[in-house]
């Protein structure tokens, strides 16, 4: 079931351990249409290519949004690196 959390605009979906599949002892389920991939958000200091990272899940419906972590110059926040927009 999904959970919205508020102050951080997400939602996180609840599911049972019955209803995912195992791989090296971690529990994944399935993309459908009760769970879509919709934003990537690439950390500070991810060392992954924001274009392979695009370029992965280019074919996806809807399209999904992919965006470079960067760290504000006046705040103590997290926010876009907009020199890694396409």
């Amino acid at each position: 079931f999904p959970v919205t959390i508020e102050y951080e605009n997400e939602q996180r979906m609840f599911v049972k351990l019955d209803e995912t599949y195992d791989e090296s002892g971690n529990h994944f389920v399935d993309f459908d249409e009760r769970l879509q991939l919709r934003e990537v958000i690439l950390g500070v200091k991810c060392s992954l290519p924001i274009e392979r990272v695009r370029k992965l899940v280019e074919r996806e419906v809807p399209p999904v949004k992919v965006i470079k972590a960067g760290m504000a110059l006046r705040t103590f926040r997290v926010i876009e690196d907009r020199k890694q927009r396409p």
